[in-house]
């Protein structure tokens, strides 16, 4: 797959007392993004609508505590991330990202 944009990805550093969030510097990471609005299934299990989908490239590590910033500037949570992968030939093309503006454990 051909990645013809670019995210940037900020690792998760800590959340405080207040659960105030520090995220580190971000990583510019190929992407490829198409803006969908779509209900998922968060990490925690709970519904939430997601507002874009993000392929990045095969290899990409993510824990889903990161913050995306997408081509259009906003700052966005990871909702559910995973390889796409073709098990026949035991290759995974990329990893698929739906990220929402709700953070992980909120509801809409």
């Amino acid at each position: 797959m051909k990645f013809s944009q670019s995210v940037g990805i900020e690792p998760f550093v800590s959340k405080d007392a207040h659960h105030n969030v520090t995220y580190g510097a971000a990583t510019t990471v190929p992407a490829n993004v198409d803006y969908i609005t779509k209900k998922i299934t968060d990490q925690n299990g709970k519904e939430i609508v997601s507002t874009a989908w993000v392929a990045l490239p095969p290899g990409t590590v993510l824990t889903g505590k990161e913050r995306v910033t997408l081509p259009n500037g906003s700052k966005q949570f990871i909702g559910s991330f995973g390889p796409a992968t073709n098990f026949r030939a035991g290759e995974t093309h990329y990893i698929e990202v739906y990220v929402s503006k709700i953070k992980p454990g909120e509801t809409n």
